[in-house]
């Protein structure tokens, strides 16, 4: 058993990926000296911009202020005044809403106690009618109303 061992270790080289390992360090090498030629260019030709930007900079820079200047007259300073109006008056808001909920709820809950106790009394003998009276019928049309009403005369003293 020992001979397969020695044996077995002596066949066994280092792993397929150490023999990788140069070429994935050349590759890698090899793309960053790429990117920085490709930066070296890309500045290069980017240089003469610089120089001609100092230039327009200072050629629009006037215009630049006034935008600037109108910016913060238009949005900034009315959005700032919004913005601390509405936090002052949060609690309030909070206030309301609180009320608004808790008063629909207690109304909804008053609802279906009243609810409740109507059922409850409705089922109950004493509320109810006794089972021979019959509610008094309305007649049917106001002209009827008319003819039964006896007219009185008033007369002034």
């Amino acid at each position: 058993m020992a001979e397969t061992v020695e044996n077995v270790s002596r066949t066994a080289e280092s792993p397929p990926i150490a023999s990788l390992l140069p070429l994935l360090q050349l590759v890698l090498t090899g793309s960053s000296r790429l990117f920085h030629l490709g930066v070296r260019f890309l500045l290069t030709l980017v240089y003469p911009l610089r120089i001609t930007w100092s230039i327009v900079h200072a050629l629009l820079s006037p215009i630049f202020v006034v935008v600037n200047i109108a910016f913060a007259i238009v949005l900034s300073t009315p959005f700032s005044i919004i913005r601390m109006v509405v936090v002052a008056l949060y609690p309030v808001y909070a206030f309301c809403a609180v009320a608004c909920i808790i008063g629909a709820l207690v109304g909804i809950l008053g609802h279906y106690i009243s609810t409740a106790i109507l059922s409850v009394l409705s089922r109950s003998t004493y509320f109810t009618r006794p089972p021979g009276a019959s509610p008094a019928t309305r007649p049917s049309s106001p002209q009827a109303m008319l003819r039964k009403r006896k007219r009185k005369s008033v007369r002034l003293q």
